[in-house]
């Protein structure tokens, strides 16, 4: 049977011949010097080489400009022995503050004016951190108040606070002041309020030194906390003097 095609109505390529008819009814399709042709419709591409050699690696970054433009750009990384991180996504490793002396929690009585659901203040003294086991001050009710009292006098020289440190627990920044009392009187200021940002990337605590003195109770106020509606602490250590 003759094929109905002649030689001018064939498209010839690396792959071997295309029937002029098989592109003539698809968009951006001419006609010229008596054959089909097709045209590439304007397109931005990125494409992406990496070339592995010995002893290291580079990228290649090709972009091919829209079509009719015909510029080629090719950046090149700089030479590298192992694997390469942008700084922005760099995560540096946080050692957890080591206090001196020794934590003495364990002998103080927690209490607070109030709490949340089951959070009880109590749990700052477990020794634990996880989801379950911290304080929680009564929802949108600032301030709140923790206390930590004890039977005799203790010279102290540093406060850690401390949240769950799982990134689940994101970021937040708690405002806390920290008032001391004697074998009588009443509460002084030994902290100011300020923000403190409890950040999972830094372990979630917060170190508060401060020069020694020697007290028998702590008043920790909670004065807001973007966390929560109400201050939270997973673990209070008080630490005394060497």
């Amino acid at each position: 049977m003759k094929n109905s095609l002649s030689n001018s109505e064939t498209i010839k390529s690396a792959t071997g011949a295309v029937p002029a008819s098989a592109t003539s009814n698809f968009p951006g399709t001419r006609k010229s010097a008596g054959r089909s042709v097709v045209e590439i419709i304007p397109l931005c591409l990125s494409v992406i080489l990496c070339t592995l050699l010995w002893g290291g690696a580079f990228y290649k970054y090709i972009t091919l400009s829209p079509a009719g433009n015909g510029s080629i750009s090719i950046v090149e990384s700089p030479e590298q022995e192992g694997p390469m991180q942008h700084p922005d996504f760099v995560v540096e490793d946080y050692e957890p503050v080591i206090v001196s002396g020794t934590n003495i929690t364990e002998e103080a009585k927690i209490e607070a004016d109030a709490f949340n659901d089951v959070y009880t203040p109590r749990k700052v003294k477990d020794g634990k951190v996880d989801a379950q086991s911290y304080w929680e001050g009564a929802a949108d009710n600032y301030p709140n108040y923790l206390y930590a009292s004890f039977k005799e006098e203790k010279t102290i020289h540093a406060i850690k606070l401390l949240l769950n440190p799982i990134p689940a627990w994101s970021t937040r920044l708690q405002n806390i002041s920290v008032e001391y009392k004697g074998a009588s009187g009443d509460y002084k200021e030994l902290i100011a309020a300020a923000d403190y940002e409890f950040d999972p990337a830094r372990n979630n605590e917060v170190v508060l030194e401060f020069d020694p003195v020697t007290i028998t109770s702590l008043r920790l106020t909670f004065n807001s906390n973007t966390g929560a509606t109400g201050g939270q602490l997973a673990e209070l250590e008080i630490y005394d003097v060497d």
